[in-house]
């Protein structure tokens, strides 16, 4: 009753975080670079750390909280401990990398 509804809002959090990234940032390096770190010719002012560590702070918040529940549910499966720890471990790796990589760039 619960799982489905869970899943749903995270499928919908991933597909609109993706596409707010993409409309953001784009695909190539030269267009992340340019939406980080501006352009004048396209007349993009440079992100301040302030708007980064903000940044940071939601996602940090958001990918964890959605990380630990979807985590706390595998845990409950049956799938085998060796591939729950494998997926937990990746799980929360991606999200952190993914978090910080607006400090990163």
């Amino acid at each position: 009753m619960i799982l489905l509804p869970f899943i749903a809002f995270i499928i919908l959090f991933l597909v609109g975080d993706l596409l707010s990234t993409l409309s953001n940032l784009g695909l190539n390096p030269t267009s992340v670079a340019d939406y980080y770190r501006g352009n004048e010719n396209k007349l993009l002012e440079p992100r301040g750390i302030i708007l980064i560590l903000e940044e940071i702070h939601i996602r940090s918040f958001l990918f964890g909280f959605s990380i630990l529940v979807s985590s706390c549910l595998l845990i409950q499966t049956g799938v085998s401990r060796r591939k729950k720890n494998v997926l937990i471990i990746t799980s929360f790796t991606s999200g952190l990398i993914d978090s910080l990589g607006g400090i990163l760039i």
